[in-house]
């Protein structure tokens, strides 16, 4: 009987227990689902902090300037001499380093985008031909001078055609680094010459129109470059970058007065 009373008393104590235990671990799970709601919708808004569009627009449009690092005709200097006549060649650069235009992007997917410019720019060159001719009759020997002035001008419309690819999404937030690689196309227009004499008493002659010295109006060449955009708080796009082009034909090329092969150009573009 003792027993019994005992074994009785020990059934009710037990389940207590275990009711207890239910009630704690149900409080326990309500208490922590809002945590699980926070962390969930600071994730759902951090990434809609990004604008619908991106960052890197799908389309994008605006304004551009470059500034070349190196002149587009270098100076330079030859010399040739045929029997007694001797020509000096001295070519001055007279091209523009600052060019301006427009530029558009078009965003193939989150990472790669396609970009062109068309960018105009002032060019040209100075050539000045020193002629000296030696005689000699009855022993004496004459030197007589003579000279040359060539002043070649044109305007260039350069446009380069580029594949660039963004190193994060263009979803992220910038600064967004990109590389860039392609095609970049130059036309010469409104090339004209004139050339201006001095005889060998020093009496300048002025000026005479000539042929336009250009060996191509078009020329072509590869182009790379390196960049970063930038998005301003109003939501313009900032885009600086370094540029570098070979080209494969030269668009001047006239004794000392050739083209820069290797063109070195800082360009920053405002997009919207």
């Amino acid at each position: 009987m003792l027993s019994m009373r005992s074994t009785g008393s020990v059934c009710p104590l037990s389940e207590t227990m275990h009711i207890n235990a239910r009630i704690a671990l149900t409080c326990l799970c309500l208490a922590s689902a809002p945590l699980f709601a926070q962390g969930s919708s600071s994730s759902s808004s951090s990434s809609s902090n990004a604008p619908k569009s991106g960052y890197v627009r799908r389309f994008s449009i605006g304004a551009t300037l470059g500034v070349l690092g190196l002149p587009a005709v270098p100076a330079g200097s030859t010399t040739a001499t045929s029997g007694s006549t001797t020509n000096i060649y001295d070519t001055t650069n007279a091209s523009q380093r600052i060019g301006g235009g427009l530029t558009g992007q078009i965003a193939i997917t989150n990472h790669i985008a396609v970009t062109a410019s068309a960018i105009y720019r002032k060019a040209g060159f100075k050539l000045d031909t020193t002629t000296s001719t030696s005689t000699t009759s009855a022993g004496v020997t004459t030197i007589t001078v003579t000279g040359k002035h060539e002043d070649t001008r044109a305007v260039t419309y350069e446009i380069p055609v580029m594949v660039r690819y963004y190193v994060k999404s263009r979803f992220s937030k910038p600064p967004l680094f990109f590389a860039e690689a392609g095609y970049d196309f130059m036309k010469a227009s409104n090339v004209h010459t004139s050339f201006s004499t001095i005889d060998s008493k020093g009496a300048n002659a002025c000026c005479t129109a000539g042929d336009p010295d250009v060996a191509n109006r078009m020329a072509r060449g590869v182009v790379a470059g390196l960049g970063v955009l930038f998005v301003d708080p109003i939501g313009i796009r900032v885009v600086p970058e370094v540029r570098y082009t070979r080209w494969q034909k030269d668009m001047f090329h006239n004794l000392s007065a050739v083209s820069q092969k290797n063109q070195i150009e800082a360009v920053i573009s405002l997009c919207w």
